[in-house]
């Protein structure tokens, strides 16, 4: 009934992911050296490190959360 509350509970999602990427990456320092190697590379990217693909979902979920906040003034119709 209220599609601005499910935009702003997704954004509180994203934001609350963003951080805990994050916290993760922080917390293990030693992923900086550990090389990204995966089957689904062609599909979703190259990193130089394990750090750097967490790093990059972190934000994406910026990305998702901002996606949301820009729809929390749009009408519903259009």
């Amino acid at each position: 009934m209220r599609p601005a509350w499910s935009y702003r509970l997704n954004a509180d999602f994203e934001d609350h992911a963003e951080h805990e990427y994050a916290i993760l990456v922080t917390e293990h320092p030693e992923w900086e050296d550990e090389p990204f190697v995966s089957q689904f590379t062609a599909d979703y990217g190259e990193y130089a490190s394990l750090a750097d693909v967490f790093r990059q979902i972190g934000h994406d979920e910026r990305v998702h959360k901002r996606e949301s906040e820009a729809q929390l003034g749009r009408p519903r119709f259009h």
